[in-house]
C-alpha cells in the first residue's frame, strides 16, 4: 500500500508557531480523552514514542536532523 502524499503549504514563521501551538493543544486534549476513556497508559506512551521516532526519521530523510 502506497504512503499517502503529504501536502505542503507555504506559511510564515508566526503562522507556523501558531500551528504548532494548536497541534500541541489538540494532542494534549486527545491524550487526556484517551486516558479518560481507559486506554492503558503504557500503550499510549508506546504509541507516542513510536510517533516521535517516525517524525525523527522523516526529519532525517529530509536532511533536517
Amino acid at each position: 500500500m502506497a504512503e499517502p502524499a503529504i501536502p505542503s503549504i507555504s506559511i510564515d514563521v508566526k503562522a507556523k508557531q501558531e500551528t504548532f501551538e494548536w497541534a500541541r493543544q489538540d494532542m494534549t486534549r486527545l491524550f487526556f480523552h484517551l486516558i479518560q476513556s481507559g486506554i492503558d497508559v503504557y500503550t499510549l506512551r508506546g504509541e507516542i514514542a513510536y510517533t516521535m521516532n517516525a517524525m525523527h526519521d522523516a526529519l532525517q530523510l529530509e536532511g533536517l536532523e
